[in-house]
């Protein structure tokens, strides 16, 4: 179900660009991978700023677990707002911390039996 939505909502977008007679529609996509998401915004913060501004203008941004997040991060921004866009990530990867995601339960591993997952994620979701 979430890829017809994605798939949707691209060629909607693709379509759009096209009635409008721009000569292309740009997208990013983003990897998952929990920790690429600080990798992912450090390579962005280098494109837009050490490359041309015009090319960095998308249409479309989307992604994948952490790139999902990162994307959403981008989404809030206009275009032609890259940098700003861009800042934020990148000064959000710079500025968190492993408690801001996950921390220990209360009585360590033990607590873990009787839980989802052997840290407790509930800092992640504040964070988010």
């Amino acid at each position: 179900m979430r890829r017809q939505i994605l798939a949707t909502t691209l060629v909607g977008t693709l379509v759009e660009a096209k009635l409008k007679k721009a000569p292309s529609c740009t997208a990013l996509v983003m990897s998952g991978g929990g920790s690429n998401g600080a990798w992912e915004s450090g390579a962005l913060w280098g494109l837009v700023n050490y490359g041309r501004a015009e090319d960095y203008k998308y249409d479309v941004v989307s992604g994948v677990s952490i790139g999902s997040i990162n994307a959403s991060g981008l989404a809030v921004f206009g275009i032609g707002d890259e940098l700003a866009a861009v800042d934020f990530i990148y000064s959000t990867w710079q500025n968190i911390s492993s408690e801001d995601i996950f921390i220990e339960w209360p009585m360590g591993l033990v607590s873990s039996l009787y839980s989802e997952s052997i840290y407790d994620t509930t800092p992640g979701f504040k964070t988010l």
